[in-house]
């Protein structure tokens, strides 16, 4: 028998994630990055908001662009 290893790339993370914004369900759909904290994955609604405070930088995750027209 040959073994199987279960490789996870940074993509699947980012597709199975959902917002890290608390009582949110969304589904991630943007990284942010956050120049005084670590990076958070959010849902298109959380990054609209929080994407517009000085110095923060929202990158769309890629396969995502359908979360980001809700």
């Amino acid at each position: 028998m040959r073994a199987v290893e279960n490789t996870v790339t940074v993509d699947d993370v980012h597709t199975l994630m959902d917002c890290t914004e608390p009582d949110c369900d969304r589904p991630a759909a943007v990284e942010l990055h956050v120049p005084w904290a670590d990076n958070r994955l959010v849902c298109a609604a959380h990054a609209r908001v929080l994407g517009r405070q000085d110095g923060i930088v929202a990158d769309p995750l890629p396969d995502r662009g359908d979360d980001l027209l809700e």
